[in-house]
């Protein structure tokens, strides 16, 4: 069974160090800033919350805390499906002339809620791969996803379902560049092939402000759930931009037959995957 991991980072005081070694909690006490507080970082399991007490001295001195989603070996050899992120995020692209985008909602002063692209990427400088990656995503953001030519050639000689490609250009526009291609999935699932609460322990519904189209909060322990009957053909997927507070960003769904090539290959580096949870209905 996957389980949700809570790192906290909370302000340290003695009985509070007490109180995690008396329950067999592991911490850290890094060192401070010159006139900085001390703080405390510790990991537990969101189900060791349910002692009350240990919830509100954690929450009554929390700083952050950022919630992940652990999953076994035996879910990720069992899942169908994943959604796929990349986590680094060093790729600059040109935002004036802004050609890549189309804001259904308006944009002003660097404000929007939901993007549509409508064109190729145009890079806002040079760009060189460093070391063993393979994958990058836009600076600051995670989709969409953009892989070298070694991955491509991989994903094309598999016949992969839906796998398809658009160039990125050289911050003049003019040429496209030969090393960085991006991944674009081949289909759109509709909103209905998707189980999302709408207010639920890791996902929230809270429609646009201006169009009320409708977007999603979740934290790190989400899991998206896709009824099955949508995913029946197909290699890769795009949801709908419903995800995210700044703006609706989509998700990246995968195949198993998708994962198992690039990890066997060891083309998987930077990638960070995780099972959809089908549902049969």
């Amino acid at each position: 069974m996957s389980r949700v991991l809570c790192r906290y980072v909370c302000e340290s005081s003695k009985p509070f160090l007490a109180a995690l070694e008396k329950r067999g909690i592991r911490y850290e006490c890094p060192e401070p800033l010159p006139g900085a507080a001390r703080w405390t970082v510790f990991t537990v399991e969101r189900a060791r919350l349910e002692d009350r007490e240990l919830f509100e001295l954690a929450e009554g001195r929390k700083i952050s805390c950022l919630l992940t989603r652990q999953y076994t070996k035996r879910e990720m050899e069992d899942a169908r499906f994943f959604t796929v992120r990349c986590d680094y995020r060093k790729l600059a692209v040109r935002e004036e002339p802004q050609t890549t985008w189309e804001y259904p909602c308006g944009h002003g002063n660097g404000v929007f809620c939901r993007r549509v692209q409508t064109g190729p990427f145009v890079c806002a400088g040079p760009f060189r791969w460093r070391g063993q990656r393979h994958w990058v995503s836009e600076t600051g953001f995670s989709p969409p996803l953009f892989c070298d030519t070694v991955t491509r050639e991989a994903l094309e000689g598999a016949d992969l379902a839906g796998v398809r490609f658009l160039p990125v250009y050289d911050r003049d526009g003019a040429e496209p560049l030969p090393h960085l291609h991006q991944l674009l999935p081949g289909k759109t699932l509709p909103r209905e092939a998707l189980v999302l609460p709408e207010n639920g322990e890791d996902c929230r519904l809270k429609p646009c402000p201006l169009c009320g189209a409708p977007h999603y909060l979740l934290t790190g322990a989400f899991q998206l759930k896709a009824r099955e009957t949508y995913l029946a053909e197909g290699d890769i997927f795009a949801t709908e931009a419903l995800f995210s507070d700044l703006y609706a960003r989509s998700m990246t769904i995968v195949s198993q037959t998708f994962f198992r090539l690039l990890r066997d290959k060891k083309l998987d580096k930077n990638l960070r995957f995780e099972p959809v949870a089908p549902e049969s209905a």
